[in-house]
């Protein structure tokens, strides 16, 4: 069972953003199709503290991103780190997302020794 009970993932699609929970016996399953961001908050808020959002980052919600911020924790999962599973698959992405967060909660991501930040000017 996961160590973090009050996540919602976050998938944003043509449409709105499907909201996802993990349910009983340890499931991912989507629990709203949310067409207006604030019905996804709304959704979000719900959970009861402590909770965390993490939403895919495909489309710019970035009002969404503020109005969650002063609910909640949010994590940001670059889409990219989702493109091995196909965007028909939405549960999967869900699901990946969970395992994601979760092993980021358990052991951060470190960058040690990175001498340059980008191109030169």
């Amino acid at each position: 069972m996961s160590n973090i009970p009050n996540l919602a993932i976050l998938i944003p699609y043509s449409q709105g953003l499907m909201v996802y929970r993990r349910v009983a016996g340890g499931k991912v399953r989507r629990v709203f199709d949310a067409r207006d961001p604030q019905d996804a908050l709304e959704v979000v808020c719900e959970l009861p503290q402590p909770r965390l959002a993490a939403i895919v980052d495909r489309y710019p919600y970035h009002l969404l991103m503020e109005l969650l911020l002063c609910e909640t924790d949010l994590c940001l999962i670059p889409d990219g780190w989702l493109s091995h599973i196909p965007i028909y698959k939405p549960c999967d992405r869900a699901e990946f997302s969970v395992q994601l967060v979760e092993a980021f909660l358990k052991e951060p991501i470190r960058l040690l020794g990175r001498k340059n930040t980008g191109p030169s000017e």
